[in-house]
């Protein structure tokens, strides 16, 4: 179940950023593609928060409400910080091979893969993590570990697409290589 849930979020996520921005005129840069894949996290992440804590979701989604306000409160931080950064981190990932995925067109689908299932992966070991504290508490130092050292992946990998061409010139380049071919 944790890698469902995994599966099912990262696909959403990745099927919003290929209809509304993918092909958007907008898109011009390569880094681009990791900031809106973020921002659409960001709307997910604040869509999943809101239903965490609408009273009823418990008959929307079988789970129960915390019973103590402590746990609520818990749980809450855990989920407005931690789940949110890894959507936002996760979508990073998959913006970052989007994006390789432009410039290098011979293996685009195998590159949009690769992002999509390095985001589903770390989205799985982040909940599994989080699931294992409840049996064995030294599981809680794995889940703020992943996050840091996620974070400082897309850090790296934004200034990787700093040094890419625009979407804008590798377009140009590609056009006037089409019509020397003509």
């Amino acid at each position: 179940m944790v890698f469902v849930a995994s599966i099912v979020e990262e696909i959403v996520k990745y099927l919003v950023v290929r209809h509304s921005i993918l092909n958007n005129s907008a898109v011009d840069e390569p880094s681009d593609l990791m900031i809106y894949a973020i921002t659409a996290a960001l709307g997910f992440a604040a869509m999943e928060n809101i239903i965490f804590l609408f009273p009823g979701r418990e008959a929307l989604f079988g789970t129960a409400p915390p019973f103590f306000i402590q746990d609520l409160i818990a749980g809450s931080i855990i989920r407005f910080v931690g789940a949110t950064f890894l959507h936002a981190l996760a979508s990073g990932i998959m913006g970052y091979f989007l994006a390789l995925s432009i410039t290098r067109t011979k293996c685009q689908k195998r590159l949009v893969w690769t992002g999509l299932v390095i985001a589903i992966l770390l989205h799985g070991l982040y909940n599994f993590s989080i699931i294992s504290i409840e049996s064995n508490e030294s599981w809680f130092v794995v889940a703020p570990i992943l996050l840091v050292s996620i974070f400082i992946a897309i850090l790296f990998l934004f200034s990787r697409t700093r040094k890419m061409d625009s979407v804008c010139e590798f377009q140009n380049r590609k056009n006037k290589n089409n019509e020397k071919g003509t």
